[in-house]
């Protein structure tokens, strides 16, 4: 259920990990996919595992001094609890060239560090593993692919209800989603962190107890799965916010956050038709597999109140983007928007603007609030995460420091307990559901 740093110290004339800049990963036997390990610089190896087992096994790659990288030797090593901070020996061995077999002992002193999504900005590879453990752990959580990244990875939902394995037609729901633009390393934790917090809560807390008994949750913290690793590569990929679609020119990425349907390339202004662009819109709408799946996901869900979540700026958005006119409820979107930014606020005194996009940010056709209303009439909202504007954070606004991103869970978790409760006034709302019979038929 961790992820683990296992910090092997070696005898410098021995054996040593694999130091080169980029990161080997070492596969494992089909017959225990549980753990994956990845070596690294400063002989680090990084373990992810769904369960702490009393025996972890993890697999690592050996190199000597007088051997190229090219020739490691893949081995696995099972890791009893009672080895932890011990010393322990290991012996690799191999066939030269030659055919002569050679063997030699290093050895190893083990330390095992939990690292915690609130103090560690998350990948791709821990949503999967906390996924299974999470649907594992608590009976009122499960998982479902909703589709495919350009690249074939997952993109995977999460659901809290307390009838998990059914749909239930009387409660009311809510979509969460995160990571459209892959450098806002801080939006997938703050997703996860406000689940796994529910399933925390849930029994323990009467006010979630009651709120998740009415609710219907839906949570994808990462849509943009493909760029986000993408991201994490190295500084010069540090700042990639696009898919990584190939557009056929040498250039990369379709910004997925103006490739829906609705108002799909209304103007140039709000977004933009070259392939270079950060906000190229993609050559069709809804061209994008991950746009695609997003779309006939709510669509199947509709739920009554539907959140992006980006960063930064520390803002609450609303539509309309396409336009810098109010839409038919702005009222409403107004009202609850205002209402987020004052349950934020309350917990560390952090402000969070409420107003439509072009009012305070710019234009924007194709984006997944406009859609998620305009095709759908789901009230739809935007939340643009820490820090604030870059010139008066003196930071750059993507790459916070890791100690913002507790306090801005605990914040945004604490807008949940509003929304949840809106939701749930919407469904029971006989002029709202009247609306949306008329407005459909």
């Amino acid at each position: 259920m961790k992820n683990l740093v296992i910090c092997l110290f070696f005898a410098t004339f021995l054996f040593g990990c694999n130091f080169g800049n980029e990161p080997s990963v070492a596969k494992l036997p089909t017959a225990k996919p549980i753990i994956i390990g990845i070596v690294s610089v400063k002989n680090t190896l990084t373990v992810d595992t769904t369960t702490m087992a009393d025996n972890l096994v993890f697999s690592y790659q050996w190199y000597a001094a007088d051997v190229p990288i090219n020739n490691a030797i893949e081995k696995t090593y099972t890791l009893t609890s009672n080895e932890i901070g011990k010393t322990i020996t290991v012996k690799v061995s191999w066939t030269n060239t030659d055919n002569t077999s050679e063997s030699r002992l290093s050895k190893a002193t083990i330390a095992v560090i939990i690292l915690k999504a609130e103090e560690n900005f998350i990948d791709y590879a821990f949503l999967q593993k906390q996924a299974l453990s999470l649907a594992t752990k608590y009976p009122i959580f499960s998982t479902k692919v909703i589709g495919k990244s350009i690249e074939n990875r997952d993109i995977i939902a999460f659901k809290i209800s307390s009838q998990v394995n059914t749909d239930s037609a009387q409660k009311a729901k809510i979509v969460l989603v995160g990571t459209y633009h892959a450098r806002e390393w801080i939006v997938p934790n703050v997703v996860y962190l406000i689940a796994q917090q529910l399933l925390e809560d849930y029994g323990a807390n009467s006010e979630i107890t009651a709120l998740i008994d009415n609710s219907e949750i839906w949570l994808v913290p990462m849509v943009n799965p493909d760029g986000h690793e993408y991201s994490k590569i190295n500084a010069s990929t540090r700042y990639w916010r696009k898919n990584r679609r190939d557009n056929g020119d040498g250039t990369y990425g379709v910004d997925l956050n103006r490739n829906h349907s609705f108002k799909w390339g209304y103007d140039d202004t709000g977004s933009s038709p070259t392939t270079s662009s950060n906000t190229y819109r993609g050559k069709t709408p809804a061209s994008e597999p991950e746009t695609q799946a997003i779309e006939r996901f709510v669509t199947e869900i509709h739920p009554q109140i539907f959140v992006s979540y980006h960063s930064y700026s520390q803002l609450v958005l609303y539509p309309w983007g396409y336009i810098n006119d109010p839409s038919k409820d702005n009222t409403q979107l107004s009202a609850i928007a205002t209402k987020i930014s004052e349950a934020i606020k309350e917990v560390h005194g952090k402000v969070y603007k409420p107003s439509s996009t072009p009012e305070v940010l710019y234009n924007t056709n194709g984006d997944v609030i406009d859609w998620s209303y305009g095709a759908l009439d789901i009230l739809s909202f935007l939340i643009e995460l820490r820090p604030g504007e870059w010139p008066s954070t003196g930071i750059n606004g993507f790459s916070p420091h890791k100690d913002e991103i507790l306090p801005t869970f605990e914040e945004n978790y604490n807008a949940i307990k509003y929304l949840l409760s809106a939701a749930q006034n919407i469904k029971n709302s006989p002029i709202k559901s009247l609306k949306l019979s008329q407005e459909h038929e």
